[in-house]
This record gives structure tokens, sequence and C-alpha cells, in this order.
């Protein structure tokens, strides 16, 4: 889970470099991976980090909060985090949405879908087998939809939503990772000065909430660089 964390957090990093490449506008052609190979990775990065969140998920039925270790708690509530980016519409409360069309998140079932259709014999699928799907008209529309076209200068709320799982990556790798895949209280904030809609950045705490991360050291960090952004904007 680590290493596909820190994978997906580089990604992202050089995402917000080459944004203006357009190497995610790939319009729909979704089964030709090898003319779209940065888009194509990067939803394979993305949909990594949510199966494995999904396998795991699916061993653990039962953890007693009574007797788990406190790591252990909070690994489960970055997992719930992560999924409910993608979505929980509660993010976008206050904004010009409508719930019902599936633009800025994903279908809970469908993720689940997309989650199961990635496992092979209880692993993960590999680069090769994950294309052969996209030629084969898999299930994977609702999240290769989601990223196509993805741009900060677009008005629509998905940008932002990547900016906040982003931000929620780091967070975990800080409290789980290595030294040196720590990523810094500046680069946290450079980050949470990626998000666009000042709504989305006022709603993280419902989502920090949510699942009982508030009092999180890392995730402080987050809520404390965020407030001096919404600050900073007003």
């Amino acid at each position: 889970m680590l290493e596909a964390a820190e994978r997906l957090n580089h990604r992202l990093w050089n995402l917000y470099m080459n944004e203006s490449e357009g190497w995610l506008h790939v319009e729909g052609h979704y089964n030709k991976p090898e003319n779209n190979y940065y888009f194509t990775t990067t939803v394979y990065r993305v949909v990594n980090v949510l199966t494995l969140i999904h396998l795991f998920e699916k061993e653990a039925i039962f953890i007693d909060s009574r007797i788990a270790d406190n790591k252990d708690l909070q690994f489960l509530k970055f997992l719930k985090a992560f999924a409910w980016v993608f979505v929980d519409v509660k993010l976008l409360d206050g904004l010009e949405y409508d719930m019902s069309r599936s633009s800025d998140h994903i279908f809970r079932d469908k993720l689940r879908l997309i989650c199961n259709s990635c496992c092979k014999e209880g692993d993960f699928l590999s680069l090769e087998d994950f294309e052969s799907h996209l030629n084969e008209g898999h299930v994977y529309n609702p999240l290769l939809s989601f990223f196509d076209g993805l741009s900060i200068s677009e008005k629509r709320f998905r940008w932002d939503k990547v900016v906040v799982f982003h931000l929620l990556l780091m967070a975990f790798i800080n409290t789980f990772g290595y030294d040196m895949q720590k990523s810094s209280t500046k680069q946290m904030k450079e980050v949470s000065g990626k998000i666009q809609n000042k709504q989305i950045l006022l709603n993280l705490d419902y989502l920090i909430s949510s699942v009982g991360l508030e009092r999180q050291r890392e995730v402080k960090k987050i809520k404390s660089v965020v407030h001096s952004i919404v600050n900073e904007i007003s």
C-alpha cells in the first residue's frame, strides 16, 4: 500500500508540473493505451491505491476499536477517507453541482465494480492486464472519464477532488512512510494552494471529521495550512 501511495504521490507532483501539456486529454479514446501512456498510467496508479484499499477492507471485516493499536485505526480511517474523496458529494456542498450525475464524483457501486475487476487471484492487475481490459471496453469508464481532460483551468470540481486526495495521501505517507518519503508542511501548503474553489477547502473539515481523523497529527497539519489559505483568500 505504501509503495502504491508513493508512486501516486510522485505522479501527482508530475501532473502539477506538466498539466499544461494536456497529457490527460484523450477524448474518450480509452482503448488505445499505447498512444495515451501518461493518461493510462495515471489512472492505473489511482486505481491501484483504490483497489488495495478495497482488498484490505474485504479482509479486515472487523477490528475491535477497544483493543486495536492506534496506528491500525488511523490506517483504516485513511483508507476510508481516500475512497470518500471520490464518492462523497459532501465535499461539493455549497457549490452548483448535480449530484444525480457522476461528472465530478464516482458512484460508490461503480467504484466497487472497478476495484473488483482489478483483482486477479487476490492481487492487483499488472499494467499489461489493465491495458488489455481497456482494449476490451471494460467497466473502468467512470474513472477514466473522471480523469479524461482533467485540468486546473476547467470550470468543474474534479481537479479540486484530486488535490484533496493528494493532501490526504501526503498525510498518510507522512504517518506510515520512511523519512525520505515524507512531505514538508511547505509542500502541503503548495498543494493546498492548487485547490480552485474556496468552498471545497471549507468542506474538507467535514470529510476529515467524518472519518475521525480530525486529531491525527499529520491531518492537523493539513487543516492548519488549509485554514491559512482560506484566510489569505478571504
